[in-house]
């Protein structure tokens, strides 16, 4: 049942149940922490003109559709610690994600602080994107090789990038244990969305399985700015 619209409650008045569902639950903005949460908590009530919040984006249903009504530009900031042991499948990011619209084209740019724990210098990362069916993406990342030394600074870092890749693809990257300071990586570049709309997200894993955790820091962020063509 779509929203009703607004009515005059007077004194007295019963309020029933697909009434509640009409003039309140279904015109309210409700929050979710995710686009996969989103999706499965209104899976079976879906009904123009709900408007959801999904780490401050701001969408509308309408004709079917999950719509922006916030601005062009979004930056979405991590508010969490993520860590990933024993785990080489690299997954969606729970905060470093937004919800992109069919037909349209997305610069994204993504930084991300990663440490690992203990003295295993081998874990390192697999960082990439995903993205809808039907998508074209063209990124690259920045960060160390996976050579970089125990505790070291800069080492040769990859400058590569995909080109029109059309199914989610990663790259490998080092991190440092350093006791101190955390590794520094980038995932930047363009997303046509096609026909089907979805999640756009950071996608991470260790390269190398360890009990020693991979962890993606709070502060890390992505920034969203939807492209005129």
């Amino acid at each position: 049942m779509a929203g009703l619209g607004f009515k005059d409650f007077a004194n007295g008045n019963v309020l029933t149940g697909d009434e509640l569902d009409g003039y309140l639950m279904q015109q309210s903005v409700m929050r979710f922490a995710s686009i996969t949460e989103r999706d499965n908590a209104l899976a079976a009530v879906l009904a123009d003109g709900m408007v959801t919040s999904v780490n401050g984006w701001l969408q509308v249903r309408q004709n079917g559709a999950w719509r922006d009504i916030t601005s062009a530009e979004q930056f979405i900031r991590k508010l969490s610690d993520t860590s990933r042991p024993n785990n080489t499948t690299a997954t969606a990011d729970p905060e470093l994600t937004f919800a992109a619209e069919a037909n349209t084209n997305y610069r994204v740019r993504a930084v991300m602080f990663a440490t690992v724990d203990g003295a295993n210098s081998t874990v390192d990362m697999k960082v990439g994107l995903s993205f809808p069916s039907g998508t074209l993406a063209t990124f690259g990342c920045e960060g160390p090789d996976t050579a970089i030394a125990n505790g070291s600074g800069v080492a040769a870092s990859n400058w590569y990038a995909y080109l029109d890749v059309s199914a989610s693809s990663v790259f490998a990257v080092g991190v440092s244990n350093n006791a101190t300071l955390a590794t520094k990586i980038v995932v930047e570049g363009t997303v046509r969305v096609g026909a089907t709309a979805g999640p756009v997200a950071v996608i991470w894993a260790q390269f190398a399985a360890s009990a020693n955790a991979l962890h993606v820091r709070p502060n890390s962020y992505l920034e969203v700015r939807k492209l005129a063509a």
